[in-house]
């Protein structure tokens, strides 16, 4: 946690020397998230599986460096996503149901290239997209004691992909992005039970360039 909060601080201060330099913005942000978690290579004997919705935030800093029209911008984030998963187990001798709960807290660094679709003086709309490389910070499941022993939680680095448009308005920043998981966040292996899980997110964010 102590070198993520470093890296952070060397983010801005970084930023900050190009900005006198360069054409770049630097800024803070926060936004909302909605996650659902998807399921993949479900046993056969687990089935009804149903994701629903969870909220989220997220908080952060950006940079923006300009090369005319086109730009990159890093970023880096602490997010909180959640997502839950229903469940029914049948064997032929036995139905249950259960409940999957995953709650996952992150530091999100995504690398954007971006593109400005228009430019109305005040106003203007781009679009972007690039990985997210994510960092687990805590995270936690939440399942049925039977089985707790046969769950993963989500550890180390996982990957997801952004697509996304924002709006500019004069010093401040609004964008909307979907984010596909392309690495497993959780998994489950216990006896004749198995399957793995990918997050999928919708992201809503404001932000104040400063810089």
């Amino acid at each position: 946690m102590k070198k993520l909060f470093l890296f952070s601080v060397m983010f801005l201060i970084s930023a900050g020397v190009f900005a006198q330099k360069l054409p770049i913005d630097l800024g803070v942000k926060f936004g909302w998230n909605s996650s659902k978690v998807s399921t993949s290579n479900l046993s056969t004997n687990l089935s009804d599986y149903s994701p629903t919705n969870n909220s989220g935030y997220l908080v952060g800093a950006f940079a923006r460096l300009y090369f005319k029209k086109i730009f990159i911008q890093p970023e880096i984030y602490y997010a909180v996503k959640k997502g839950e998963t229903s469940f029914t187990y049948d064997d032929g001798n036995m139905k249950e149901n259960f409940d999957y709960k995953l709650k996952v807290k992150s530091f999100d660094i995504p690398v954007l290239l971006g593109y400005q679709l228009m430019d109305l003086k005040l106003v203007k709309i781009n679009a972007f997209t690039g990985p997210v490389m994510v960092i687990n910070a805590n995270s936690e499941v939440t399942v049925p004691n039977q089985i707790a022993d046969g769950i993963k939680d989500p550890k180390g680095v996982d990957w997801a992909y952004q697509l996304g448009v924002g709006v500019d308005i004069a010093m401040f920043t609004v964008d909307a992005r979907y984010e596909w998981g392309l690495s497993n966040i959780g998994s489950g292996n216990w006896g004749d039970v198995s399957f793995d899980q990918k997050s999928n997110m919708f992201t809503f964010s404001v932000g104040w360039k400063f810089l």
